[in-house]
């Protein structure tokens, strides 16, 4: 038994299309197999079996096997980043809490009550004979410092030795059970490699309010070690190829040429590549990217992938149990996916779903039916057999128009995830409804982008989707309440 349920299971930080739909394992071994490696050197191309050195210049080769192609191994992860394609670096924008204030008054926001800042690791006072060294105090406004100024806050001074600990030894003094020591003593760190330091031990939430995530500088997100880039298929390294989409993918494979002696090497890797790729491409998934996180895909886009995995498996006798696979769906993506269950079932398998949807019902080949009511009002079944035609259903009654003269806010060229360069109005005072297909975008326009740029308007430092403007009377909100 197979059971396929909602939730992302198996969907870590490292997952991708490629891993979730097992197309990334056909691209590895394709590349392993029937790739060219180009020495870093002298650019010489060399065909498997592949040597240890460079016929041409000598230059030490990498070994070409999978694995130098796995980002979730040591043999082909990105040293820096891990294999994750990100770094979290400390933002100094997200350590500021109101400008207009002196850093003795909080303008920071790591700022205690009794005026210590947190991650400082030394006192107000001493902060401002740190501060002094370099011609400012801790009692001007932070908007009114130069950024050399800020700088030393962030990043540290090597002006003056001075005590570390954000207790005085006045204070100390008077704590019973304890003997007080002078503090130790060396040059102020600063706010940030104190953070960064912090974040390589423990990733905790604290240190993550200022912490943003980006690319990583040293594989530009593309997750392996510089030495995977040096083979190539069809002139792309494998980094190139996983950032087409599944579409362009697999009309660009077949424009390879091949050299003879890897052709017949390359043509069952490729044929199985073309099986999978034509599935989901029939699905309405060959848009996504083999690179895209598999965390920021939508529920129907992930439960197609797995189901495509299944069918593409050839089991049979299996008993797949599925929960609402519809869920999410557009009625365009639901016929799509009943057309994948039917191959399951033609397959010799039995396919039990949960569903609510009355196209998925009325297609199913048994209907069990329980009822009468939801909760502690059902547990029967109420009916057992043949689908029959749903009862009409009662259309919802019209509502008043809404006056033209509503307010509006105007979100213009938010261009995230699937996004290109969308513009949306939505009137005040008014309930609005977005709808669409399944990874169309609704997700990432509503709570990754239209959110948070309100939010940051109301003060917060909430970093969301790309966008060019924000216009309109959003001024008119004052609180958000979001619901997931």
């Amino acid at each position: 038994m197979i059971a396929v349920s909602q939730l992302a299971h198996g969907a870590g930080a490292r997952s991708t299309v490629g891993t979730l739909s097992e197309v990334y394992d056909l691209v590895r071994l394709l590349y392993a197999r029937a790739g060219t490696l180009h020495c870093p050197a002298c650019r010489a191309e060399h065909l498997p079996p592949y040597p240890s050195t460079c016929s041409k210049c000598a230059t030490t080769l990498p070994l070409a096997e999978r694995a130098l192609f796995s980002f979730n191994g040591i043999k082909g992860a990105c040293p820096a980043c891990n294999g994750r394609g990100t770094e979290d670096a400390v933002d100094p924008e997200l350590l500021v809490a109101d400008g207009s204030r002196t850093l003795r008054a909080g303008a920071l926001v790591p700022t205690l009550k009794r005026g210590y800042i947190v991650y400082s690791q030394v006192t107000m006072e001493v902060l401002d004979d740190v501060c002094r060294a370099h011609g400012f105090t801790v009692d001007q406004p932070w908007n009114e410092l130069t950024e050399e100024q800020q700088n030393v806050i962030f990043h540290g001074s090597t002006r003056l030795k001075v005590p570390f600990g954000k207790h005085p030894l006045e204070s100390r003094l008077k704590w019973t059970g304890l003997t007080a020591k002078p503090r130790e003593e060396g040059y102020y760190k600063g706010i940030i490699p104190t953070l960064e330091e912090t974040l390589k031990r423990n990733r905790n939430d604290n240190v993550l309010r200022f912490v943003q995530t980006r690319s990583c500088r040293a594989c530009q997100g593309g997750r392996l070690r510089p030495e995977s880039l040096l083979m190539r298929c069809g002139h792309h390294d494998i980094v190139t190829l996983c950032a087409l989409s599944l579409a362009a993918l697999r009309k660009w494979l077949p424009t390879i040429e091949w050299p003879p002696p890897i052709a017949p090497v390359a043509a069952p890797i490729l044929a199985r590549l073309e099986e999978r790729l034509a599935l989901l491409d029939e699905l309405g998934l060959g848009y996504l990217t083999l690179h895209r996180p598999s965390l920021s895909l939508a529920p129907g886009e992930r439960q197609r992938i797995r189901l495509a995995t299944q069918a593409l498996g050839g089991l049979g006798n299996v008993l797949y149990v599925l929960d609402e696979p519809s869920v999410g769906l557009h009625s365009c993506e639901t016929k799509l996916l009943l057309q994948l269950l039917f191959r399951l079932r033609d397959q010799g398998n039995t396919v039990l779903v949960v569903e609510h949807d009355p196209d998925v019902i009325a297609a199913a080949d048994h209907v069990i039916e329980l009822g009468p009511g939801a909760g502690p009002d059902g547990g029967r079944v109420v009916y057992q057999g043949p689908p029959v035609p749903a009862p009409s259903q009662h259309q919802l009654a019209a509502t008043a128009p809404v006056p033209a003269s509503h307010p509006e806010i105007h979100l213009t060229g938010a261009s995230a995830n699937n996004l290109q360069g969308v513009d949306v109005t939505l009137k005040l005072g008014a309930l609005n409804a977005i709808c669409g297909p399944s990874g169309s975008g609704k997700k990432t326009l509503l709570f990754d982008t239209l959110v948070p740029a309100l939010r940051q308007r109301l003060g917060s430092r909430d970093k969301g989707g790309a966008y060019r403007a924000l216009t309109g009377q959003h001024a008119a909100i004052k609180r958000i309440v979001v619901v997931d």
